[in-house]
């Protein structure tokens, strides 16, 4: 089912082509830290979607690895770096440093997306 799911996800993001990430970790209740990552999009009927497409084993938590990460989960789901418009991540700076952060590293594969802020929970 979880597949079938991937798939639709895949079909539908393939149609717009313009997407943008959401990337942050957590750990599993055995303590063990993922890579959780959602896709945001608007759908061709116009939709604002989130989908969320799963989690995955962290390799480290350098801005290196997780750009590893990133980049072999949006091959995975046959995207390609060039049409992310946006990023979205937490205030570590693994992740959203100006010069070594995860967002810097994905702007280096693209100069076509923008770093969003990320929101303040409350």
């Amino acid at each position: 089912m979880a597949q079938q799911v991937k798939t639709h996800i895949k079909k539908e993001m393939k149609e717009v082509k313009s997407y943008a990430i959401i990337v942050d970790f957590t750990p599993d209740i055995s303590h063990v830290v993922q890579l959780t990552l959602v896709f945001r999009y608007v759908t061709q009927e116009g939709n604002p979607v989130e989908r969320f497409v799963g989690f995955k084993p962290l390799r480290g938590h350098l801005s290196a690895d997780i750009e590893e990460d990133v980049l072999e989960a949006l091959k995975d789901m046959e995207l390609d770096i060039k049409n992310c418009r946006g990023q979205s991540y937490d205030n570590a700076a693994n992740m959203s440093g100006r010069y070594k952060g995860l967002q810097a590293r994905i702007r280096e594969h693209t100069d076509e997306e923008f770093y969003v802020t990320p929101l303040t929970w409350f």
